[in-house]
């Protein structure tokens, strides 16, 4: 099999996202913070456990994201 540079990018950053979903999922009312937003993939997870946990997110980017999504419970 051939070494796969990308793939392996793409399973080490679903491992990490796993790794933070299941240490913070069942916090209630948590408050994230984020630094760096990109194209949103974790800023997705996060709010989908702010919604269900009655939570908040604020994301900071150098660039601006904050286009990426209507949420009331982020604030970019």
């Amino acid at each position: 099999m051939k070494f796969n540079q990308s793939e392996l990018k793409k399973t080490l950053k679903i491992e990490k996202l796993l790794f933070i979903y299941n240490t913070i999922k069942d916090i209630k009312k948590i408050n994230i913070l984020e630094f760096g937003v990109r194209s949103g993939v974790s800023t997705n997870m996060f709010l989908n456990i702010c919604e269900k946990k009655s939570g908040s997110l604020l994301s900071i980017d150098t660039d601006d994201c904050g286009n990426l999504f209507k949420n009331k419970r982020w604030k970019f």
